[in-house]
Order: C-alpha cells, then sequence, then structure tokens
C-alpha cells in the first residue's frame, strides 16, 4: 500500500497538469488515464524509497569487500585507489537513494584528484546561491567524521571530496568542494 501512495505521489507531482485536463474532460478518462498511468509507474519504475536488499548486496561483494567498506579501521593491504574504486562500486550499486523530498542520491565518482557524490536535485530548489552553498558546506563539514577511513584516506590520497548537485531544472549543476586540507582542520 505505501508503494502504491508513493507512486501516485509521485505522479501527482510530476503530471498534475496532464492529469487535471484528463480530468476535466471527463471523470471516466481521467480514471482510466491515471489508473494506466500507475500501472506503468508500479510496473516499470523503481520508487528510491525502497529499503536496500541486503541478499543483493551481499550476492554482489565478498566478505572481504564489505569488511573494507564497512571498517573502522584502515586496512593497510588495501592502497586508496582500490578502496575508493570499491566504495564508488558500492555507492552506485545502492544508489540511488532519496535522501529528502527534493534530493536523490545518484551514486559516486572517483578521478585523479577527488571523490565525487552525484546528487539531483528538483526544480523547486531554485534557491541554490552563494550563502546556502557556504552554510550547506559548513553543516557537511560538522558532521563529518574526523577519524573515519573515508575522511583519512581522502587526506592520505590528497583528494578533494565534491558534492556535486545536478539541478534538473536548467541542467546545470551547483558544487561543493571541501579540500584536504579542510578535512584536516577538523581533525583539530
Amino acid at each position: 500500500m505505501r508503494k502504491l501512495v508513493l507512486h501516485v505521489k509521485r505522479l501527482f507531482s510530476k503530471f498534475w497538469l496532464y492529469i487535471f485536463f484528463m480530468f476535466a474532460m471527463s471523470p471516466l478518462i481521467g480514471l482510466a488515464n491515471l489508473l494506466i498511468m500507475i500501472t506503468i509507474s508500479l510496473l516499470f519504475f523503481e520508487d528510491p524509497l525502497e529499503p536496500i536488499n541486503m541478499d543483493e548486496v551481499v550476492n554482489a561483494f565478498t566478505e572481504e569487500e564489505l569488511a573494507i567498506i564497512n571498517g573502522e579501521k584502515m586496512d593497510g593491504n588495501v592502497t586508496d585507489e582500490d578502496y575508493f574504486r570499491l566504495l564508488v562500486r558500492y555507492q552506485c550499486f545502492i544508489c540511488p537513494r532519496r535522501i529528502d523530498s527534493a534530493t536523490i542520491w545518484n551514486g559516486a565518482e572517483l578521478t585523479e584528484d577527488a571523490y565525487i557524490y552525484l546528487y539531483e536535485v528538483n526544480d523547486h530548489y531554485r534557491w541554490f546561491n552563494k550563502a546556502f552553498e557556504e552554510g550547506l558546506k559548513e553543516r557537511i563539514l560538522s558532521k563529518t567524521d574526523a577519524k573515519g577511513v573515508h575522511t583519512q584516506r581522502l587526506i592520505h590520497s590528497n583528494r578533494n571530496l565534491i558534492y556535486r548537485y545536478y539541478l534538473r531544472h536548467d541542467g546545470g549543476y551547483k558544487e561543493i568542494v571541501i579540500t584536504p586540507e579542510e578535512l584536516k582542520e577538523i581533525n583539530k
């Protein structure tokens, strides 16, 4: 039932004008269109709010890989590059995940100098301005585990941590860049 409600909410949020027009033409036509749209949505579109199926995760990753990903201490046998590649693979496997009503986490990317979290932001978030970006960066830094394996490996490999937000309303993106020096500062 919860899944049905989530799909109906998604349809009304994205296609409310079309649905309204169909009901205006005829309640019977509107109802038929709505039922077809709900059926298509339920059959073909996975909802990012669905919980992660741990059986699929266990089948896709070995016990050693999961131990590396979830480890609280750095494994000296694993290079930073191997760790980040494994983490990207894991995060892309469990994504997309809904963060809030406007934000979906789509996974991660790895470059030579950065670890990038990929997000998509809905149209009604047009207020992405400099003050908001600075506040968001402060919140991210305040919630970052200074002694965590991920943070320590970013510092050790001299990689930036980037939160990239794709803005659906204009196709552009905004980035929150956290440098290794800024990550070192939270250790103090």
